[in-house]
Parts: C-alpha cells; structure tokens; sequence
C-alpha cells in the first residue's frame, strides 16, 4: 500500500485535479460511507474488489474513460465485464500482482473488451508505477513486452551493451 500510495502522490504532482475513487471500502453507518467513494488519499485496504460497483461509479460519475488499478480478482467477474460493456467508454487497466496469476489476463481481457490498454505495474517501484497512470490518463503509456517490460528501456539496454 505504501508503493501505492507514493505512486498517487506522484501522479497528483503531475497531473493535478486528476479525480481518483478507491472501491472495496467498508460501508459504515456513521458517517454514512459508500463501497466507492472520491478519496484523495491511498485508503487503507479493507477487503473485496467491487470492481463492478466502480465502473459503475465512474460511469454515474460522467467519466468516459477510466484508469482501474487492481489484482484483477473482483468479488464477481461477470458482474465487471457487464459493468464495462454498460460503462461504454475506454478502460485502461493496471494489473499489480504475481506474473502468471489469473487476475492479470482478466484485467487485460477488460481492457480489450473496451478499448483500453493494459500495463504491468510494479508496487516496489512508485516512480514507474505513477509514470505509468500518468500515461494512460495522457494516452501515452509504452507498450511492455511479455515480460512486463518497457519496449523503450530495452532499446536502451541494447544501445548500452553496444558501447
């Protein structure tokens, strides 16, 4: 979470007013908390990924594209894919988890389905993490190889191993 945390603060610097919604927060009756809600801060996680309920969110919200950063493990699949045909905009998702795990071709399914492009991030290193969100909000996110990889920084690992 911390990862996290560093890589929204980061994308807040440079991309100010940038709108940002947790999803799986604990409904409380006092003060009255919805499952998805506008926060300004990284909350702590509370378990469950409605995912559908915050592309439905987003959606209500008037936001024709979205950004979902997740594990790809939402409470109910289905319910998603439904959300992000009925959300009819582009969704650009960033899978942070383990290499191979399920929840990251789901999320790269999602991504097709909308039109969206999928990235690999990685929590230990914000920087990128935040370099990364910024370019799918901008449309100018790098394409990764199948290993997760930036195309660009091998490039550079080739022009280096030639000097």
């Amino acid at each position: 979470m911390n990862g996290l945390r560093e890589a929204v603060t980061g994308i807040l610097k440079n991309r100010p007013g940038t709108q940002m919604a947790a999803f799986g927060l604990t409904p409380q009756i006092d003060p009255p908390q919805a499952e998805v809600a506008f926060v300004t801060v990284v909350p702590d996680a509370q378990g469950g990924t409605p995912l559908a309920e915050a592309i439905m969110f987003a959606g209500e919200n008037g936001f024709g594209r979205c950004v979902v950063i997740s594990d790809g493990a939402p409470n109910d699949r289905s319910r998603a894919m439904e959300a992000a045909i009925a959300f009819g905009g582009q969704i650009d998702v960033l899978f942070v988890g383990d290499a191979g795990d399920p929840g990251s071709d789901f999320l790269d399914e999602l991504a097709r389905l909308t039109g969206g492009t999928r990235f690999e991030g990685d929590l230990s290193d914000p920087k990128e993490l935040g370099t990364a969100v910024v370019g799918l909000l901008n449309g100018e996110v790098l394409e990764q190889d199948e290993n997760g990889d930036d195309e660009d920084d091998d490039e550079e690992d080739d022009v280096d191993d030639e000097d």
